[in-house]
């Protein structure tokens, strides 16, 4: 009597991981969160809307992918930052945007509060890959290094 053969084994299929050079693709949210809690966010804060992206920043919705950014609900604060995810193509627009951004900011705090008026001033501007980032607050490089260990 024979004993039973075992079944045949299916081949075995490698891993595929992404090769080393791809830059990382997390969630916009995810960016924010961890920006917003490097900069220490201690006041009410508001959520950016697309009104706010093309007011404030210039920045149209087909210039990103996806956005998360927040500012004070009162002008006594220069406190801010921004989060975007550009659409392909768009960096370059979109930092435009972020510096057409520190501009006004720059008029609007010269006369008024020193203290902020030198946060505006030590803004933060990086893009790694499509992810961009402006940040105006007293841990903005704080904010930036969190940004970095998330997108590059």
């Amino acid at each position: 009597m024979e004993a039973p053969s075992a079944p045949p084994q299916q081949p075995q299929v490698p891993q595929q991981t992404p090769p080393a050079s791809q830059s990382k693709q997390p969630a916009i949210s995810e960016v924010a969160t961890a920006v917003e809690q490097a900069m220490g966010l201690q006041t009410e804060m508001m959520q950016f809307t697309s009104e706010d992206l093309s007011s404030l920043y210039g920045l149209s919705s087909a210039a990103v992918e996806g956005f998360v950014g927040k500012m004070p609900m009162m002008n006594v604060q220069a406190t801010e930052y921004l989060v975007v995810k550009a659409a392909p193509g768009q960096v370059d627009t979109v930092k435009a945007g972020m510096q057409k951004r520190q501009a006004d900011l720059d008029t609007t705090w010269k006369q008024y509060l020193p203290e902020q008026y030198a946060l505006v001033q030590n803004y933060k501007l990086v893009a790694n890959g499509e992810y961009v980032l402006f940040a105006v607050g007293e841990n903005a490089q704080a904010a930036v290094n969190a940004f970095n260990n998330l997108t590059k």
